[in-house]
């Protein structure tokens, strides 16, 4: 992957203005986990110059959907490898403005099936990925009004995550999480049994499950959640673990 990056990094000194060879190092940079370097590389595609007005219309549209999926690499950067909640949510914002403007700007004689599914996608994932970063931010606050508007923020992003995918396993599983954080574990059960009846062999959705039966004092559920996903993920830490610490307070030997 090293020489990948090092060919790419030709390519772009070669053709600055070709976006594609930006877009591959982009990518590349994020695989070897140089998260930093991937998101200057991001931040560098997404200030180059658009096409100009005489580009064909599939051209443009392909253009877009381009920089949609370099927003979305930025986003999961700052989210996950860079601590960087709020730039997170920044990115997700830029890319649903994109998102809407685009569909405002577009007739319905040239949107396809396929267009119009992959930006319903992408708007789920970029409200799920602002909903978790949110969440995360309301963690670490401490003003507590301003923890709260956190937590709303992040709840109402996942809810339009889960309207626009209903089917997705992790937008349930992160909404479920988010009211387990502010103690509404019925409806966290509710999201998080959805979750599992979409993805059965979650182990984190069964941890989970097994964590919010205990904090019901439903001791019995929670061990049987905790076995059950064990027989499907028998290697997952967080369940072993769990199991174990069940098992101690039932004492069970």
């Amino acid at each position: 992957m090293t020489m990948t990056v090092w060919a790419l990094e030709r390519a772009v000194s070669a053709r600055p203005t070709d976006r594609q060879p930006w877009h591959q190092l982009a990518f590349a940079l994020a695989a070897c986990r140089r998260s930093r370097n991937a998101l200057c590389v991001c931040e560098q595609i997404l200030s180059m110059s658009s096409s100009s007005s005489s580009t064909i219309q599939q051209q443009q549209q392909q253009q877009q959907e381009d920089e949609i999926d370099i927003i979305h690499l930025a986003a999961m950067l700052c989210l996950d490898h860079l601590d960087n909640a709020p730039g997170c949510i920044e990115f997700c914002d830029r890319a649903l403005s994109k998102m809407n403007k685009q569909q405002s700007t577009t007739t319905t004689t040239t949107t396809t099936t396929t267009t119009t599914t992959k930006q319903s996608y992408m708007a789920s994932r970029f409200h799920l990925l602002s909903g978790v970063a949110a969440g995360r931010m309301a963690l670490g606050e401490k003003v507590e009004q301003k923890k709260r508007e956190l937590e709303i923020q992040s709840l109402a992003s996942l809810h339009r995550s889960v309207a626009r995918d209903s089917a997705d396993h992790a937008a349930n599983h992160f909404l479920a999480m988010a009211y387990a954080d502010i103690r509404e574990i019925d409806l966290a059960l509710l999201y998080e049994q959805r979750a599992l009846s979409l993805n059965p062999s979650s182990g984190d959705s069964w941890n989970a499950l097994a964590l919010l039966f205990s904090s019901k004092k439903w001791n019995v559920a929670a061990i049987q959640a905790a076995e059950a996903g064990l027989r499907r993920c028998p290697d997952h830490t967080g369940l072993l673990l769990t199991q174990a610490e069940l098992e101690l307070s039932a004492g069970i030997p």
